[in-house]
């Protein structure tokens, strides 16, 4: 008795076997944006791209693109917890036109990019190693399907090459000739980064940016980004219990970069006076 499936089933299967599960829930992410992000959402985002983790989403306001930054955490618990996997690890928030401009400028570049990119000849060795991957594929229509996106993820891999990408020096993810990481592994590296400056400033709240550079090397993003951060859980913790002096003035120097030397009542008074009215508004505007 032969048991039939729904495509839908059907397909999803076929690519785990391939080993493409993982770029097939990320192009998902595409078609069905409306229903992961909601209606509102959706009525004023669009997802353009993803690179290595990193999806570039335009906005059709700043006012929104604000918003949403503020919620850029829980998106990419919904996009990852619909894609069953770590697709997505960041969001880049793009301000203008939600709209296709299929004849724009960038819309000739794209063209001219897709066009490069199937002009690229596969050899036989090629051919025949992507049809050895397909064969156990029944269905007819899906395994045409499928060897079509192998040939042209094989092409972009090669075009990519001719253009002297190079592997990750990490990963081994090929990545533009300028950079030394992929998209993924910068992040991360980020984030460690940020997290060594997140402790340093535990240890000595008032430096400024190019102090702490002799510390670590590290951008003003990713200083501002640690000082955020520790600002914020500290006053999170404020909030629960009532802060003892010592805490009040660690805030202070981080706040205003001012030295313990420099500290008297009156500036923690008025620091803290602004940071009881404003909370976390006051943090995050630093």
């Amino acid at each position: 008795m032969i048991v039939l499936e729904k495509i839908a089933v059907v397909i999803p299967k076929a690519f785990q076997k391939l080993g493409l599960h993982h770029k097939f829930r990320m192009e998902m992410i595409f078609y069905r944006w409306h229903e992961i992000v909601g209606a509102e959402i959706a009525c004023h985002t669009r997802p353009i791209s993803m690179n290595h983790g990193l999806l570039f989403v335009a906005v059709n306001s700043s006012v929104w693109c604000h918003h949403l930054m503020m919620m850029k955490e829980s998106l990419i618990k919904k996009l990852n917890h619909f894609a069953q996997s770590k697709v997505v690890t960041d969001i880049k928030y793009q301000t203008g036109s939600i709209q296709r401009q299929e004849n724009s400028d960038k819309g000739e570049i794209e063209l001219s990019l897709s066009a490069k990119i199937r002009s690229i000849l596969l050899t036989k060795e090629e051919v025949a190693q992507i049809r050895q991957l397909t064969d156990s594929i029944e269905t007819q229509e899906l395994r045409q399907h499928v060897f079509s996106l192998l040939v042209k993820d094989c092409k972009l891999t090669k075009y990519k090459k001719d253009q002297h990408y190079h592997p990750c020096a990490k990963c081994r993810t090929l990545c533009p000739p300028q950079d030394t990481y992929c998209t993924v592994c910068s992040i991360e590296a980020r984030q460690m980064r940020i997290g060594e400056i997140y402790k340093v400033l535990k240890e000595a709240p008032w430096l400024q940016y190019r102090e702490c550079k002799n510390f670590i090397e590290c951008s003003a993003f990713e200083f501002r980004k640690a000082r955020q951060q520790l600002i914020l859980q500290m006053i999170r913790e404020m909030e629960k219990t009532v802060p003892p002096p010592l805490v009040e003035s660690t805030l202070v120097m981080l706040l205003t970069s001012t030295k313990p030397e420099f500290l008297n009542n009156d500036l923690i008074e008025k620091t803290m006076s602004k940071v009881r009215r404003k909370k976390n508004v006051f943090a995050y505007r630093q």
